[in-house]
């Protein structure tokens, strides 16, 4: 993909239509398709604060259906969640643009 190709655009142009800062969204996004799913692993990858500032980005993209929140069969804690990439382009676009 060369430099100038839209589709090296296009999943930052997508983000920017439903986002007006999407540095953190990208942050998240790029932690979830890089294998650092749970909380605590998206929180120090972000370099964020704690649970309660990142809250309210979890649920814009979970509102958008980017990524889903999934449990373990057999936990009995919720703490065991993690979150996956439920967008099939996002997926592709975080892993190889």
């Amino acid at each position: 993909i060369e430099e100038n190709s839209f589709l090296r655009e296009e999943g930052i142009f997508l983000l920017k239509q439903e986002f007006n800062d999407i540095s953190t969204y990208i942050c998240i996004l790029e932690s979830i398709s890089l294998g650092y799913n749970t909380l605590g692993e998206i929180i120090n990858y972000c370099g964020l604060r704690d649970k309660a500032s990142l809250s309210p980005y979890l649920n814009k993209l979970i509102l958008l259906d980017l990524i889903k929140k999934e449990f373990p069969i057999f936990s009995k804690r919720k703490k065991k969640a993690k979150y996956v990439l439920c967008d099939k382009y996002f997926s592709f676009w975080l892993r190889y643009i």
